[in-house]
């Protein structure tokens, strides 16, 4: 969650020339807001992949829920830190590129938590009854 935040003040500021904290600071709303519009978003879609593979087999299972993350887990993660990276190091893009990095990493994370701690939490329930 972290691996794109924490360098902000050590490696962005530097590299964007940043005096101030407040200016390194405006870098902390695309990932802020990136959380928030996930919240909204990752529960829903969650339930609407779930009801997906409800109609296609005819029964629930509780791994309907990983199937949620799978694009975000595996494409979008690694997508945006992949690119986060080569655009701070090769110094393309300007600012735009690593704060779009950063939207859609922390949205894309929020699409996956949802699915992970509500599948966690009925294969717990499961094993009890």
């Amino acid at each position: 969650m972290y691996c794109l935040v924490t360098p902000i003040r050590y490696v962005l500021d530097p590299r964007f020339q940043l005096t101030t904290p407040l200016q390194a600071g405006f870098f902390y709303l695309a990932p802020g807001t990136g959380y928030v519009l996930g919240t909204f978003f990752g529960g829903t879609y969650a339930d609407r992949i779930v009801k997906r593979w409800i109609k296609k087999r005819g029964k629930r299972l509780p791994e309907d829920r990983l199937r949620a993350g799978l694009i975000p887990f595996f494409l979008v993660l690694p997508g945006t830190i992949l690119i986060y990276g080569w655009s701070v190091e090769k110094e393309k893009g300007g600012i735009p590129v690593p704060v779009l990095a950063m939207f859609f990493n922390a949205f894309a994370q929020l699409l996956i938590f949802p699915s992970v701690n509500t599948y966690c939490t009925g294969i717990a329930i499961s094993d009890c009854g």
